[in-house]
């Protein structure tokens, strides 16, 4: 019953992940109901399906179902909401990574350029090796091994993350000129 469902979901643990587990078989034909008048892919579908039970257990955990309508009729909702997001993200969004680049200085960007292809990867790493430890370090902590500048700052004991900053800076300027200056490494 309802009851059970939001009692289960409230217990939490292994009676929430048990509800989990039979949300997800019990409602599944609405999954593929609105899969299809949304025309969603599989991929879209299953995610959306996951994402409406998630917020469902969310908002029931949180007080927010408050039983004026029945489960069902509530998570078809959710459903019906998420699958509407899943379509407007899948539209407005189709250059989700030049946005998030957009945020780079220029000279990050062509840095990114160069390592984003594959067939320089090699290249840049052998230029890279032949920077000095200084640039060396900086420029593979940060663009191969994803540290933040505080934690640069913390692994190669520099002053600040300004200083990490500006180094990496004369680091990738100096990367792309010698990219650019010798193309037969």
């Amino acid at each position: 019953t309802d009851q059970e469902i939001i009692q289960g979901i409230r217990k939490g643990g292994k009676h929430r992940e048990q509800i989990s587990h039979y949300l997800l078989k019990k409602w599944n034909g609405y999954n593929h109901q609105l899969a299809h008048k949304y025309h969603l892919t599989p991929s879209q579908q299953k995610d959306a399906y996951t994402d409406a039970i998630v917020k469902l257990i969310s908002q029931v955990d949180q007080g927010q179902f408050n039983g004026k309508s029945a489960l069902s009729t509530y998570f078809y909702t959710i459903l019906n909401n998420v699958c509407i997001d899943v379509l407007r993200n899948a539209s407005s969004n189709k250059n989700k990574a030049t946005e998030m680049i957009h945020e780079w200085t220029s000279i990050e960007q062509d840095a990114f350029k160069l390592i984003g292809q594959k067939d320089l990867l090699d290249k840049v790493k052998y230029v890279i090796q032949q920077m000095g430890d200084s640039c060396k370090n900086i420029l593979m902590d940060w663009g191969f091994a994803g540290y933040s500048m505080k934690e640069i700052v913390e692994r190669r004991q520099l002053a600040s993350p300004e200083s990490a900053r500006s180094i990496k800076y004369k680091c990738l300027k100096k990367l792309k000129a010698m990219m650019t200056s010798d193309k037969k490494l």
